[in-house]
Order: C-alpha cells, then sequence, then structure tokens
C-alpha cells in the first residue's frame, strides 16, 4: 500500500500560488529595472542640455534658444520627479511581492513537511505491522514444529 498524502491538492495549489508569486515577483523586478534605467536616460539628458544651456550663454547669446532649452531642461525635471516617484512606487510593490513570495514559499514549506512527517510515520507503522507478521509467522512455523 503506498502513501497518499490527503492534503495533496492543497499542496498543489499553494505551489502555483508560489509559482504565481515568484512570476509577480520577476515582473515587479523587471518593472523596477526598466523605471531606473528610464530615470538614468533622463538624468543623462538633463546634464547634455544643461551643458547646452550653459554653451548658449556664452558668446553671441540667442535668448528664443536659450528659453526654450531652459525651457526644455524644467520639462525634463518635472519628469525626473515623476519617474522618481515611478521608483519609489515600484520599489514599495517589489517589497510587497517579496514579502508575498516569503509568505507563498513558507505555506509550501510547511505542507511539504507535513508530508514528509506523514509519509515518515506511515511507512514506519507498515514496516512495524511487516516486522509483526514475520514474528507471528515464525512463531506460527516453531509452533508447528514443536507439534510434530
Amino acid at each position: 500500500m503506498a502513501f497518499q498524502f490527503r492534503l495533496q491538492a492543497l499542496l498543489e495549489l499553494r505551489t502555483r500560488t508560489r509559482d504565481a508569486a515568484r512570476q509577480k515577483l520577476a515582473d515587479a523586478l523587471a518593472s523596477q529595472r526598466e523605471v531606473d534605467a528610464r530615470r538614468e536616460q533622463m538624468s543623462l539628458d538633463i546634464r547634455q542640455h544643461e551643458n547646452q544651456v550653459r554653451d548658449l550663454g556664452t558668446g553671441q547669446i540667442n535668448i528664443a534658444r536659450l528659453n526654450r532649452q531652459r525651457h526644455y531642461l524644467t520639462h525634463l525635471g518635472q519628469q525626473l520627479r515623476t519617474s522618481q516617484q515611478e521608483a519609489t512606487e515600484a520599489a514599495k510593490l517589489v517589497e510587497q511581492r517579496q514579502s508575498e513570495l516569503a509568505i507563498a514559499e513558507q505555506e509550501v514549506r510547511l505542507l511539504e513537511k507535513l508530508r514528509e512527517k506523514q509519509s515518515d510515520e506511515f511507512y514506519y507503522e507498515q514496516e512495524k505491522k511487516a516486522e509483526l507478521q514475520r514474528e507471528e509467522a515464525w512463531q506460527n512455523s516453531r509452533l508447528i514444529e514443536d507439534d510434530s
């Protein structure tokens, strides 16, 4: 007789939940990397435009062009602030997903330990029964030999 874990369906459900939590964490990490890459690119753009504005301020000054560059710098600064908010939200989401995964992992480990414990107990009991049967068979064979 083979061991059957009575909570196998629950273990499978918890395993699927854990796998989904892993995927959600991977998605959140990918999103965070994208936000970080955009922020880095924006910072680079801002530095480049600041250099351009500085260069426009020397020599013959084109006021209209200088104003456009400053306006664009202001726009980039606003985008960077928005991106920083997105980065904060992405970090919070990653933290939440990590927490969800930790809970899901714990639930799966708990059920796996329970399954292992019940399996060990089942096979121990099976071995005990088999030993008793062997002992009874040996005693019966001794009684038959003694009667002969």
